[in-house]
């Protein structure tokens, strides 16, 4: 594709730019687009198209090939660039399945990706935190500071939310004891994150805090 130079509506490229920008652009692909397509798919499959077999993915793409290449001499027209538009927006959607399909499952130890779902449980940001003392409860905001005290006998680390420590809405809060259930460092990877934690509000001097044990306690929003 980077070899074979093209040119649309009088401009020149070459023809991988073509695929990557110019039917996208030309077409005016939006997500919604490619979602109509991900909304057609059935569970099976939505399966199919997200086993990680790269072997497979390549071929597939390849197997397209003499559409991609289907032009006269060096010019693109707009009958191309519509009759490519469905063959980009399906490419689109299911590049979209597989990225979350590899993430899933290099970095499912790593951090709970679960969308808040639930109806018995409040869901409360930081600023709301302070009104519901002695309430179980998922209290979202952004981590604006971390802090890790690595002393014998202690090692807890604070996770700050809503503001920037000591003006914190909330503070979660692992101890030390339950610092090996994480496979990541708190401190250095929700710094600057919208997190959300479940658990228990309680007041520790004048400020509300959640104590996590457990990594699906913390859900990145």
């Amino acid at each position: 594709g980077n070899e074979m130079q093209v040119s649309f509506a009088g401009k020149g490229t070459n023809l991988h730019r073509v695929w990557d920008d110019f039917i996208i652009q030309n077409q005016n692909i939006k997500l919604d687009d490619c979602l109509g397509y991900v909304n057609q798919l059935t569970e099976d499959e939505k399966k199919r198209i997200c086993n990680i077999n790269l072997v497979d993915w390549m071929n597939e793409s390849r197997s397209l090939l003499d559409d991609v290449y289907n032009f006269n001499g060096h010019v693109l027209n707009e009958e191309y660039m519509s009759r490519m538009k469905p063959v980009v927006e399906k490419l689109l959607a299911k590049a979209g399945l597989r990225l979350a399909a590899i993430l899933k499952y290099y970095f499912k130890d790593a951090v709970n990706l679960s969308v808040i779902e639930s109806k018995d449980t409040l869901n409360l940001t930081a600023a709301d935190a302070i009104n519901h003392i002695g309430e179980n409860a998922i209290v979202c905001g952004k981590v604006f500071t971390t802090k890790f005290i690595d002393k014998p006998g202690r090692k807890p680390t604070f996770l700050n939310l809503g503001a920037s420590y000591p003006n914190q809405l909330l503070t979660i809060v692992i101890f030390g004891a339950d610092r090996p259930n994480f496979t990541y460092k708190p401190e250095s990877f929700l710094i600057d994150k919208n997190v959300c934690a479940k658990g228990r509000i309680e007041l520790y001097k004048e400020k509300p805090q959640i104590i996590v044990s457990k990594p699906d306690q913390i859900i990145l929003q």
